[in-house]
């Protein structure tokens, strides 16, 4: 056998060397090494060799063992069945969702899958269009990716997302997630801060299309980290912030969400 490796979670394709005079081919597989091997398939054309076994369930290991045969008249010979070839399939993961981490970045968040070893990020600007891989995740621990590559603000992206498992020196593959859309939105720009009184800063800002509520986030220096101070829904473009000290400075950013 020359590769066992899973197409999809419920596919594993094998593959073996041709044997010089064989008639066909004998396969057969268990769930254990060194017992319990099932006859799954007979393999009538000596050309074919390639086998797809539809049969098998999604994340679990199965052992193969291959042998020609050589049919004259009413005499069947057998060569013999090969050493047990491992493969593992996968599960699909689903993703959680796309959202906007920016004007021109969208963050893409999944469910881990046990026993992954990475996944392929692919997106499209249709539905149903053709999916191109954006990124391949050479990790099955992490389960977010930031995509920047190419996005219009603004506009509908969808992914879809594949598990991948490197097995016995191959690489297998789930077959695709579900798919799940979503859409950067343009940043809003601050019009003023004013002080409205001692204790009182008033912040506004511009409107965003396609928002659906604003976080307006605060630091006292214009490098260190800020907070979000509030939330305001998407028809509010200002904001007066009472629980500011008199005399000191504050900055002021706002997140569209």
């Amino acid at each position: 056998v020359s590769s066992v490796v899973s197409t999809n979670r419920y596919v594993m394709k094998l593959t073996w060397s041709k044997v010089k005079g064989a008639t066909g081919y004998e396969i057969v597989r268990s769930e254990q090494e060194l017992g319990g091997y099932e006859k799954i398939a007979t393999i009538k054309n000596a050309s074919t060799l390639t086998y797809n076994d539809k049969t098998v369930s999604s994340g679990k290991v199965y052992y193969y063992k291959i042998q020609a045969y050589v049919k004259n008249e009413n005499v069947t010979g057998y060569s013999g069945y090969t050493a047990a070839t491992i493969g593992k399939t996968v599960n699909k993961t689903h993703i959680n969702s796309v959202s906007s981490a920016d004007a021109t970045t969208l963050k893409v968040t999944w469910e881990k899958v046990s026993g992954a070893t990475g996944y392929v990020i692919k997106r499209s600007d249709k539905k149903d269009g053709n999916y191109k891989t954006v990124a391949k995740i050479n990790s099955g621990k992490k389960n977010t990716y930031m995509d920047s590559s190419g996005i219009t603000t603004n506009k509908k992206y969808y992914y879809k997302i594949e598990s991948l498992i490197e097995y016995n020196g191959v690489t297998g593959r789930s077959g695709n997630s579900g798919a799940v859309w979503g859409k950067t939105i343009a940043r809003s720009s601050i019009n003023y801060v004013v002080s409205t009184g001692s204790n009182i800063l008033e912040v506004s800002w511009s409107k965003v299309k396609g928002a659906s509520a604003y976080q307006i986030k605060r630091c006292d220096s214009k490098k260190g980290s800020f907070k979000t101070i509030a939330t305001v829904d998407s028809n509010i473009f200002s904001y007066e912030d009472r629980t500011v000290s008199a005399g000191k400075t504050y900055y002021y950013k706002i997140q569209v969400v």
